[in-house]
C-alpha cells in the first residue's frame, strides 16, 4: 500500500496493460479474458513498479485509483485511458515507440514504403536527441531546451507529412493504419517536447511487463483469480 500511495504521488506515472486467461472466476466463463496491470512511478531514483489485476479492460479501474490524481500519465493508445486523460490536472502523453513500431509494421506492406521510410527517419533523429540528452547527463532546462529546437521541428515535420498523405493512402492498409494511430495521438505525442519530465516513450513500462508477458506463454493460464 505505501509503494502504491510512492505511485500516486508521482508526478509521471507510465501504464500498460497486458490479457491473460483465468480460470474458476465467478460469473465469467474459462475462455473470457482477464488483465492485469502495471503502473511505474516513484521518480528516477527510486521507481516502483506495481502490478494490479482486474476481471476486465474497462476503464472504471484506473479512473477509480487515479480519481485524484495530478500530474503526467504515459499509456498507449487504448481508449480505456482517455476518460483519465481529461481529468483537470492531468497531462496526457503518448509513446513514440508504438508509433515506430507500426510504421515498422507497415514496412513489411507490398505498397510504397517511402513514407514508412520517411516517418522511421524521422523518429531516429528524435531518439538522437534522446539519447545526447542521457550521455550528456542534462537538467531539466538542457532538455526542454533541446526539445524545444531540435525535436519540435522534426516532430512538425512529421505531422505536415502524415497530413499531407493521409487522403492518399488507404486507410485499411498497413501504412494507413499507422498514419490514423498516429494522429489520434497526435496531440499526447507533443507533449514531452514541452515538459521535460515526460519521456520520449513507455519502454521502462513495456519492459516491466514483459517478464510477465514471457511467463504467460510459458503458463498459459492462471488457476484461479
Amino acid at each position: 500500500e505505501l509503494m502504491w500511495q510512492d505511485i500516486l504521488a508521482s508526478p509521471l506515472v507510465g501504464m500498460d496493460e497486458t490479457s491473460l486467461q483465468v480460470l474458476k472466476e465467478p460469473g465469467k466463463k474459462n475462455a473470457t479474458k482477464s488483465y492485469m496491470w502495471v503502473f511505474r512511478g516513484g521518480g528516477g531514483e527510486r521507481p516502483v513498479v506495481m502490478f494490479r489485476y482486474t476481471p476486465g479492460r474497462g476503464s472504471e479501474f484506473v479512473n477509480r485509483e487515479f480519481s485524484g490524481y495530478t500530474g503526467a500519465i504515459m499509456t498507449d493508445g487504448y481508449q480505456g485511458y482517455d476518460e483519465l486523460g481529461s481529468k483537470e490536472g492531468v497531462v496526457h502523453a503518448a509513446c513514440w515507440a508504438h508509433v515506430r513500431r507500426k510504421f515498422m509494421e507497415a514496412l513489411k506492406g507490398n505498397a510504397d514504403q517511402s513514407l514508412a521510410h520517411a516517418v522511421i527517419e524521422f523518429i531516429r533523429q528524435l531518439y538522437a536527441v534522446e539519447s545526447d540528452i542521457r550521455e550528456q547527463g542534462y537538467g531539466p532546462e538542457k532538455i526542454h531546451e533541446l526539445r524545444q529546437k531540435i525535436s519540435l521541428p522534426v516532430v512538425r515535420k512529421v505531422e505536415e507529412l502524415l497530413k499531407k498523405q493521409v487522403h492518399h493512402i488507404a486507410p485499411k492498409s498497413l501504412t494507413g493504419k499507422a498514419i490514423s494511430y498516429t494522429l489520434n495521438l497526435w496531440a499526447r505525442l507533443c507533449v514531452y517536447c514541452d515538459n521535460p519530465l515526460i519521456p520520449i516513450d513507455n519502454n521502462p513500462v513495456e519492459n516491466a511487463i514483459r517478464p510477465f508477458v514471457v511467463g504467460r506463454k510459458n503458463w498459459l493460464f492462471s488457476g484461479s483469480p
